[in-house]
Parts: C-alpha cells; sequence; structure tokens
C-alpha cells in the first residue's frame, strides 16, 4: 500500500516499445520453467533518417505468460504498422538471412 493515497502499487514491467528509435525484424516466444523471455530481432536507428544495418537481439523476460503474450502482441501490432512503408519492407527483404538465421535459434 502507498500511505499517501491508500492504493494498492503494482510493480509492472518498466518495458518500452518505440517504433521511431527500433525497426522489429522479427519476433519470437519461449516458455522455461517459470519465465516467459520474449525475443525481438532488432535494427536500431543510426541517425534522423537512417537505420543500423547491423540487427541485434532483445529478450524481455516475464514470469507471467499472459504479460509476455501482450506485450508479444503489441510488439506484432509495430511491427505490422512499421512494414506499412517501403523503407523497413526494403530492410527486411536486404536483412532476409539474419532474420531467418534469428528464427532458426529461436524455435
Amino acid at each position: 500500500m502507498n500511505n499517501q493515497n491508500k492504493h494498492e502499487v503494482i510493480n509492472t514491467p518498466r518495458l518500452v516499445l518505440d517504433d521511431t528509435t527500433r525497426l522489429y525484424l522479427a519476433l519470437a516466444t519461449k516458455t522455461q520453467g517459470k519465465l516467459t523471455f520474449v525475443y525481438t530481432l532488432v535494427c536500431r536507428r543510426a541517425g534522423a533518417a537512417r537505420w543500423n544495418m547491423a540487427p541485434v537481439t532483445e529478450i524481455a523476460s516475464f514470469y507471467n505468460a499472459a504479460d509476455a503474450e501482450m506485450y508479444a502482441q503489441t510488439v506484432r501490432q509495430v511491427m505490422n504498422m512499421q512494414q506499412q512503408d517501403a523503407a523497413p519492407k526494403k530492410i527486411k527483404s536486404l536483412l532476409f538471412d539474419q532474420i531467418q538465421h534469428f528464427n532458426q535459434k529461436t524455435r
């Protein structure tokens, strides 16, 4: 309980999905024991109109599978929105091999 307002404080993940600094290329989820991991392959922004063409894997972990699914669904929505533009589509096609490798490693 928070002493000032007498409302229960709920701890939530401090995750931020940002479609302006990350270009989401692929997504995978895995459950191991009590944890669910959400893996994303992203290109980070390298300037005002440029993306770093060396994609990196980012991992978010959750104790609650429903929270993980909500996060993954939100990432999918951002990915779908980003793929409406020509530049992200072109980048995704150029990085096809890296995306395939990510998909194989995160099965």
